[in-house]
């Protein structure tokens, strides 16, 4: 899990994303903010930035993947 604090998303975070994402596929990210709006805005930026999908957002707390390319188990296309 990944906590995003009051800073926001930074190039850090980004970056802690990226290779969290690249190692194990799916990751859940909690967002410190209260604005419903603002955290569905970082949500979008985020995806948008890592190239990840959305898979589900709860409340303060978000869920997203992107396929390793070297996985063993594929996914089926639609």
């Amino acid at each position: 899990m990944i906590m995003i604090g009051a800073n926001g998303v930074t190039d850090s975070v980004m970056a802690e994303l990226d290779s969290t994402l690249t190692h194990h596929e799916l990751l859940k990210i909690k967002i410190a903010s209260n604005d419903r709006i603002e955290r569905a805005a970082t949500v979008e930026h985020i995806v948008q930035q890592t190239g990840a999908l959305l898979v589900q957002t709860i409340g303060k707390t978000c869920v997203i993947y992107r396929q390793n390319e070297e996985t063993e188990l594929p996914l089926p296309k639609k």
